[in-house]
């Protein structure tokens, strides 16, 4: 059933992903980065259809991909370049009516990020940059997010040889954009808030956050680097509309107790959501 779900997510990112391109980025006359950049360069003097260009560059990825990365990583980049390509050629030019450049690229990326970010999430890759990033940390070292990024450089330079300087910066604020909304859904959005507490009490905070908020607790024994005394040090994970009720919990019990707060972006298992 999950692998059901990861080929409809594969199809859902690349109708997204397309959307995106043809009704914001394509009408307000921009670019993208990575292949789908060098195939609208390339349509631009050829005439061909941008997702068939797209799907011709990447044949030979493919192979590379099959060959360094395994069985299961290469089929679900078929599937994903495919689907976009065929998605980019069949879905029409949606006109919004919105002629501002800025909002076009705005909605744009975040249309891209969102249908990158579905496929992603699966394990699956739109090939391109994506495997001569990984051909080229595999033979050479290099750091992934370098070799992505100068990947893009490269095309957005492209960009403003044949379309001008001013339409390669929109088009790289676009690109940010997409990066954002790609790592807000890889990154998940069930944040919550992580506590850490030291206290000279732990006993009845734990039974406390076990019985009033219905949260786990999980008991770290730690040693103080000025002091070397012996410590507890309670973590728990709770929702965000639940930290004051826990800080106010802590503060009745011992007013001295050291507490830290902080933003984790993604919780899975019990009282949050599915595990893998």
């Amino acid at each position: 059933m999950k692998r059901v779900w990861d080929y409809l997510s594969i199809l859902g990112g690349a109708v997204i992903y397309a959307y995106g391109l043809n009704a914001f980025i394509l009408a307000a006359n921009l670019s993208e980065g990575g292949f789908t950049g060098i195939s609208i360069i390339l349509h631009h003097f050829s005439g061909w259809p941008i997702g068939r260009i797209n799907l011709l560059l990447n044949v030979p990825l493919f192979f590379f991909g099959w060959h360094l990365f395994g069985r299961q990583f290469a089929i679900r980049t078929i599937i994903a370049t495919v689907a976009v390509s065929f998605a980019i050629d069949l879905l029409p030019t949606i006109q919004t009516g919105v002629s501002n450049v800025l909002l076009n690229l705005v909605y744009g990326g975040a249309a891209l990020g969102l249908g990158l970010g579905l496929i992603f999430r699966t394990g699956g890759t739109t090939a391109g940059s994506d495997i001569i990033a990984r051909i080229l940390h595999h033979y050479l070292g290099w750091a992934m997010g370098s070799a992505l990024f100068s990947f893009d450089v490269l095309v957005m330079i492209g960009v403003g040889i044949v379309f001008g300087v001013e339409t390669a910066m929109y088009s790289a604020l676009a690109l940010f954009v997409a990066a954002q909304v790609i790592n807000l859904v890889q990154s998940g959005l069930s944040s919550a808030q992580q506590v850490m507490i030291i206290t000279e009490n732990p006993e009845k905070i734990t039974h406390q956050i076990l019985n009033e908020l219905d949260r786990g607790v999980t008991i770290f024994h730690a040693e103080g680097g000025y002091t070397h005394q012996q410590r507890p040090v309670l973590y728990c994970v709770v929702s965000r509309n639940e930290v004051v009720r826990l800080k106010n919990l802590v503060r009745t019990v011992d007013q001295h107790a050291f507490v830290t707060v902080s933003t984790i972006h993604e919780v899975l298992g019990e009282g949050f959501g599915e595990p893998y």
